[in-house]
């Protein structure tokens, strides 16, 4: 995959999830999907575990607000910062996503920092 075509599925993923749109955010998971806290834990295992958490996520209003990015080939490292929700406070956090065929097959989530609003 071009870098393009990897930012694409992100992207779209991203949009997906500031619009609430389930079956869009699903969309663009590969069915045997994995999300990780760390390298090593993994959070969710396949898109209906997926499915469970996010729907409590786009209950509460989150959205994701991407900043710097890095996409080299199937791999995008990115900076996000999450707000929303009921506290109304931010959490930020380096999100590694893995594209292939079009899907992402893996997210990391590495070193959130959650911190109360103003």
């Amino acid at each position: 995959m071009s870098d393009e075509e990897t930012a694409a599925v992100v992207d779209r993923l991203v949009q997906a999830y500031n619009a609430g749109d389930m079956d869009a955010f699903l969309g663009c998971f590969a069915d045997g999907a994995k999300i990780f806290r760390g390298r090593d834990e993994v959070a969710f295992d396949g898109k209906e575990a997926i499915r469970a958490e996010y729907e409590q996520q786009f209950s509460k209003g989150y959205q994701n607000n991407p900043g710097e990015r890095i996409v080299v080939g199937r791999h995008i490292a990115e900076r996000e910062r999450v707000t929303g929700g009921q506290g109304g406070g931010e959490t930020d956090f380096l999100t590694i996503y893995t594209v292939e065929d079009g899907m992402i097959v893996r997210v990391d989530f590495l070193g959130a920092e959650v911190t109360a609003k103003s």
